[in-house]
C-alpha cells in the first residue's frame, strides 16, 4: 500500500529549477516534497498513504516554488478536473479499495498540516476559518507547510504549530488571552508567537495584548480514521531506512492546490466577548502579521450550504483588525481594508487574480474536502438532552476504580451520573461528553497515578469543567480529585491542585468511596 514515487527513487531532472532542490539541500526552509505518483488504500474505516523519501527527493524550498509548479503543469484546468474527480470518488464517496494517480507533468506536494478549529461560544458552535486572498482564494483552515525534514516525518508538529501560530483569541473585558494547553511556559510558545503578539500589540495598543493574563482553554483533538507512513533513508541500503507513522488523522488531498496534507479537527471552548485574530506573519524582511479576516460560521447553516453546493460562504461573525463585525460586512472589509493592506506583500499579479475571481468567498479545496469527510461528526439534529449531576472522569487504566465510584453514587443519584463505560452510547462521543460536562454540577476525577490525570480525554474533561467554573457558567460547580494514596496533591496538574483531594487505597476503596459520598454531590 502506499503513495510514493513510482520507483521509490528521486526524479529531479524534469523539475529542476531555482525553486526546486533535492531534499537534502532544502532542509530547514519552507519544505514540501514532490510526488510523481500517489497511491491510497483503504485502511479500516479510513485510508492509508505511504511515502518514500531520500535525500535526492525533489522538494520545494520556497513559497515561490508552488506558483512555479502551478504554471508548469500542462492543461492545468483539465488536469485538475480529472484528478479531483478521482479523489472525490475515493475520499468523499468512499468508492474503491485503492486509488493510484499518476498524470504526465503533474505532481502532488506533500509536507503540510492543518487544523479545522471548532469554536464553541455559549451554546453555539462555529467553524473558525481564515480568509485567504491568494490562490486558491477563499476560506481556509489553519494550515501551512513543513519547516524541516523532522516535520515531514511527524506532521503532528506542523498541525500544532500552525494552529497556535494562526489562532489568537483574546477577551478584552476579562483582560486575558486564551492559550491552548501546553502553549504557555514550554517550547510550544515559540519565538514567532511572541513576535506576532508584540506586533499585534503595536498595531492595536488598545488591546494591551502583551499584558493580558494567559488563560488555559479546553482543547480536544477529534481523532480521524486515516494513517500515514513516511519512510526515509538511502534507497541502496534498505536496512538504514526508517518508517514514521501518524495515525488518527485525516489525509487531505486536492487537485486544485495539487497538495497532500495531514489534518485534524480541534474543539475549543471560549467565552462570549472574545476577539479572534490571525497571528501568521509575512515572510519578508519586514515581517508583520498578515492579519487575515477570521470568520465564524454556525455549523448547521454551514453544512446546509455545503450540501447545497454553495460557492459563497459568508460568516455569521467576522473579526478583522482586532474588531468584531457582523458577517454581512465581509465583502466590504475584505475589499476595502484587507486586500489593500496585504497588496504590497502579495504583489499586483495576486491582487489582480483576486479581483478577477468568480468566487472569492468560496471554500479553499482543503477546507471543503475536510468538512465533507468529517460531516457526520458535526450532525446537529435535535436530540433528547439528558441532564447529569455528577460526571466521573478517568483514564482507561483506572476504569475499575472509577466503576466502583459510579456504582456507589448511582445508588443515590440514579441515572444522573455520567460514566462513559455505562452511559456513553452516542457514536458522536465528543458531543455527548461535552453535553454531559455542561449539565453536571460535580466532576470526580479518578486517578491511581499522577500521569493518568494528564491523559488526553481526562485532561480535556477537568480543564473544560474548571473553565466553566472560572467563567461563572457553573458558579456552584465543584471538582473532586479522587486519587490513590501516595500522590501528593501539591503535584496535581494545573488547576486540580486548587481543589481538595480525597485519597483512596485499592484495599479499602469502599470506605474511601463512602467518605466521598459524604460530600454534597
Amino acid at each position: 500500500m502506499g503513495g510514493q514515487h513510482s520507483s521509490g527513487k528521486a526524479r529531479p531532472r524534469r523539475r529542476e529549477s531555482d525553486h526546486v532542490k533535492p531534499l537534502g539541500l532544502a532542509e530547514n526552509q519552507f519544505l514540501q516534497v514532490l510526488l510523481d505518483e500517489v497511491k491510497l488504500h483503504r485502511h479500516r474505516d479510513g485510508v492509508r498513504l505511504s511515502i518514500n523519501l531520500c535525500e535526492k527527493t525533489p522538494a520545494i524550498w520556497s513559497r515561490f516554488g508552488k506558483a512555479h509548479l502551478r504554471q508548469s503543469i500542462p492543461d492545468f484546468a483539465g488536469t485538475v478536473a480529472r484528478v479531483q474527480s478521482k479523489l472525490d470518488h475515493f475520499l468523499i464517496d468512499g468508492r474503491g479499495r485503492s486509488l493510484s494517480i499518476r498524470e504526465a507533468g503533474y505532481c502532488f506536494r506533500y509536507g503540510g498540516g492543518g487544523t479545522l478549529p471548532m469554536i464553541r461560544i455559549g451554546d453555539e458552535e462555529y467553524f473558525c476559518l481564515f480568509y485567504r486572498e491568494i490562490h486558491p482564494i477563499g476560506w481556509n483552515i489553519a494550515n501551512g507547510g513543513s519547516d524541516s525534514t523532522q516535520e515531514l516525518l511527524s506532521p503532528e508538529e506542523v498541525i500544532e504549530r500552525e494552529l497556535r501560530e494562526e489562532l489568537i483569541i483574546v477577551n478584552p473585558s476579562q483582560n486575558c488571552r486564551y492559550v491552548l494547553r501546553g502553549e504557555s511556559e514550554d517550547p510550544l510558545d515559540r519565538p514567532e508567537y511572541r513576535v506576532a503578539r508584540r506586533l499585534l500589540h503595536d498595531a492595536y495598543p488598545g488591546l494591551d495584548l502583551l499584558n493580558m493574563t494567559p488563560n488555559e482553554v479546553a482543547l480536544k483533538w477529534l481523532d480521524g480514521p486515516d494513517r500515514l507512513d513516511v519512510t526515509i533513508g538511502p534507497t541502496d541500503r534498505p536496512k538504514a531506512r526508517q518508517t514514521y507513522t501518524t495515525e488518527n488523522c485525516y489525509i487531505n488531498a486536492n487537485a486544485e492546490d495539487f497538495g497532500i496534507e495531514i489534518d485534524r479537527v480541534a474543539w475549543i471552548d471560549v467565552d462570549p466577548g472574545v476577539i479572534i485574530m490571525d497571528g501568521e506573519l509575512t515572510e519578508d524582511a519586514g515581517a508583520r502579521p498578515i492579519n487575515a479576516p477570521v470568520g465564524l460560521f454556525r455549523v448547521p447553516t454551514f453544512l446546509r450550504e455545503l450540501e447545497a453546493g454553495s460557492k459563497r460562504f459568508i460568516p455569521d461573525i467576522l473579526f478583522h483588525a482586532a474588531q468584531q463585525h457582523d458577517g454581512a460586512a465581509t465583502a466590504d472589509v475584505v475589499k476595502d481594508d484587507f486586500v489593500p493592506s496585504i497588496a504590497p506583500v502579495i504583489g499586483r499579479d495576486a491582487v489582480r487574480e483576486w479581483e478577477e475571481s468568480y468566487h472569492p468567498y468560496d471554500l479553499c479545496p482543503v477546507t471543503r474536502t475536510l468538512v465533507q469527510r468529517t460531516h457526520d461528526q458535526f450532525d446537529q439534529r435535535p436530540r433528547r438532552r439528558k441532564d447529569y449531576e455528577v460526571f466521573i472522569s478517568f483514564a482507561n487504566d483506572d476504569k475499575a476504580y472509577a466503576e466502583r465510584v459510579y456504582r456507589a453514587i448511582k445508588k443515590r443519584k440514579g441515572d444522573r451520573v455520567f460514566f462513559s463505560g455505562k452511559t456513553l452510547h452516542d457514536v458522536k462521543f465528543a458531543r455527548a461528553i461535552d453535553a454531559a460536562l455542561e449539565s453536571a454540577d460535580s466532576l470526580i476525577v479518578v486517578g491511581s497515578k499522577l500521569h493518568h490525570l494528564s491523559r488526553e480525554w481526562v485532561e480535556y474533561e477537568w480543564l473544560k469543567f474548571e473553565t466553566l467554573i472560572r467563567n461563572r457558567r457553573k458558579p456552584a460547580g465543584q471538582i473532586i480529585p479522587f486519587i490513590q494514596k501516595g500522590i501528593d496533591p501539591a503535584y496535581l496538574p494545573g488547576p486540580l491542585m486548587l481543589y481538595n483531594a480525597i485519597h483512596f487505597s485499592p484495599e479499602h476503596i469502599e470506605d474511601d468511596v463512602n467518605h466521598l459520598l459524604q460530600l454534597e454531590l
